[in-house]
C-alpha cells in the first residue's frame, strides 16, 4: 500500500522537528574553545615573560611564542610546535612541546596544562616537569608582539 503526503503536510512535519530540536537545545549554548590566539605571561627560572599561544581552531596543533616583557627585557624570543588536547566540556587544555622554530641557547620547550574559562576568554594553568617553573595566564588580548617568521611557519 502506498501514501501520498503532500509537500504541505511534509513542510509541517519538517518544521515541527525543527522547532522540537531548537527547544531541546539551550537559549544561548556558548562552546568553549580553545581554538584562536592566546596572549599573556608564563613564570619560570628567567623570571616573567611574555607568551603567545596561537592553536588551530580545533585546538589540537599550533606555536607557542614567548618573549622578553617591559619588566623582563633580557628573556630572549623563542617558539616551537605544540600539540593540544581540550577537553570543552570541562576546558581542561594540555599543550605539549614538539619541534623548535626559534630556540634560544640554554631553553627548553615544556608542557603546560590548565583550564579555559567557561567564556572560553582566559587560561589558567601551571608548568609542568621542569623545576623553577609555576603559572601561565593566558587570554583573547591582542598580541603585544610580532610573531617572527621563522615561527609563522608552524601555523596551523
Amino acid at each position: 500500500m502506498k501514501f501520498r503526503i503532500g509537500p504541505m503536510v511534509v513542510s509541517r512535519v519538517l518544521i515541527g522537528l525543527a522547532v522540537c530540536g531548537a527547544m531541546a537545545m539551550p537559549a544561548r549554548a556558548q562552546v568553549r574553545s580553545a581554538g584562536g590566539e592566546w596572549t599573556g605571561k608564563y613564570v619560570c627560572r628567567q623570571g616573567v615573560t611574555g607568551a603567545r599561544l596561537i592553536l588551530s581552531e580545533d585546538g589540537s596543533r599550533g606555536v607557542f611564542h614567548f618573549f622578553a616583557l617591559p619588566e623582563n627585557p633580557r628573556v630572549p624570543e623563542g617558539c616551537f610546535q605544540v600539540t593540544g588536547v581540550f577537553n570543552s566540556t570541562s576546558g581542561a587544555l594540555a599543550v605539549i612541546p614538539g619541534t623548535w622554530y626559534l630556540k634560544p641557547r640554554n631553553f627548553v620547550s615544556v608542557t603546560f596544562n590548565g583550564t579555559v574559562d567557561a567564556r572560553g576568554e582566559n587560561f589558567e594553568g601551571k608548568i609542568v616537569g621542569l623545576d623553577g617553573c609555576a603559572s601561565v595566564f593566558l587570554s583573547r588580548a591582542a598580541p603585544t608582539q610580532p610573531l617572527p617568521s621563522f615561527c609563522a611557519r608552524g601555523l596551523p
